[in-house]
């Protein structure tokens, strides 16, 4: 947990942390007033939408931090690809930087190696970018991904991505708590998908699942997990092994995500024995320094090799490091039947 979070959750006592609490609160008054100010414009139709010729998805959330929006946006695209259908992913970009390949934030990296066949443009502002996508591609829809605030662009379909483990942001709007937006915005979403679903107890699940019908009544829920895929190689000459393969290996872990603790969850699920565990902040763009500071520490461990995110994984291959393999991880729908398949394909015939 950062110093950020030990003080807004409350763990951080003492005079400095309370009133850290009580100015993050009064600075969270003046973010609410602006929030309801726009959502009041744009739901009384006073400010205009965008509306583009194809349908449009997006994904987005309630909170700032990793809830699952990228694995998602991955099985959206593949599920109208697999039907034979283009698709567009748009996006902010945010923390991009150049690459062999351009502009391009890791998440767009990550989704360009798992999704190849889906178009991907990265811009701030996402309706010239539509624009441009239909002109271009002639997509049979786009993906908005995080775009549940990105209001300008109207959307057909509007997904909720709410984290099982940490849904709420300890309940507070920024800079006081996570919360992007109130809890009711919710009711704006046609569909919420549950992540994570087995990094939390099954009654609060249960529990949230209640919640969230009863705020957002009008929306479709649905539960879902991180299943792994593979356990890849940063340098091809050291193979790769299959997800099980893991069991009972002492690694050496790092990563620089919005939610480390579901990677180390992961990594608890395939039965790694986690020698240590290194956390950089969410979008970190690695420097020879902590390589450095990566390869001491791993040497320390005395671990057989080393584990990241494939978030990461996409800003190290600059750097020549051996024995470091990435998790490739899909998002699976544990509820029964082919319920959010069909609720995709009511938009997209």
């Amino acid at each position: 947990m950062t110093t950020f979070e030990s003080i807004i959750s409350g763990k951080s006592k003492g005079l400095l942390p309370g009133v850290a609490r009580k100015a993050l609160g009064g600075l969270s008054l003046l973010y609410r007033a602006g929030i309801g100010a726009r959502n009041f414009l744009y739901d009384r139709k006073l400010l205009n939408q965008a509306r583009l010729p194809c349908p449009v998805i997006s994904v987005g959330n309630l909170t700032v931090g990793g809830t699952g929006k990228t694995p998602l946006v991955e099985y959206i695209a593949r599920h109208f690809i697999k039907s034979g259908k283009r698709v567009v992913i748009l996006s902010r970009g945010y923390r991009a930087r150049k690459t062999a390949d351009g502009i391009r934030n890791d998440e767009a990296e990550v989704l360009a190696a798992n999704v190849p066949d889906a178009a991907h443009i990265q811009s701030r502002n996402r309706v010239t970018a539509g624009i441009r996508a239909v002109r271009q591609h002639r997509p049979h829809c786009i993906i908005l991904d995080d775009g549940f605030q990105h209001r300008r662009l109207k959307r057909d379909l509007d997904i909720l991505v709410i984290d099982a483990a940490s849904p709420f942001g300890h309940g507070r709007l920024l800079p006081r708590g996570l919360l992007r937006e109130p809890k009711r915005c919710a009711r704006r979403a046609h569909g919420i998908v549950i992540s994570k679903c087995d990094e939390a107890e099954r009654r609060d699940v249960e529990r949230l699942e209640k919640s969230l019908a009863e705020t957002a009544p009008g929306a479709e829920i649905f539960r879902s997990i991180y299943a792994p895929v593979a356990i890849e190689a940063l340098n091809e000459d050291d193979g790769g092994m299959a997800p099980e393969e893991a069991r009972g290996r002492r690694v050496f872990a790092f990563c620089g995500i919005g939610a480390g603790r579901s990677f180390h969850a992961s990594l608890e699920k395939l039965g790694c024995d986690v020698a240590k565990m290194m956390d950089f902040p969410d979008h970190h763009h690695y420097t020879r320094k902590d390589i450095d500071k990566i390869e001491k520490e791993f040497a320390a461990s005395d671990a057989e090799f080393a584990i990241t995110t494939q978030k990461d994984a996409v800003k190290l291959k600059s750097y020549s490091l051996s024995r470091v393999f990435f998790l490739k991880i899909k998002m699976e729908f544990t509820d029964a039947g082919d319920g959010f398949p069909a609720f995709l394909n009511k938009i997209v015939k």
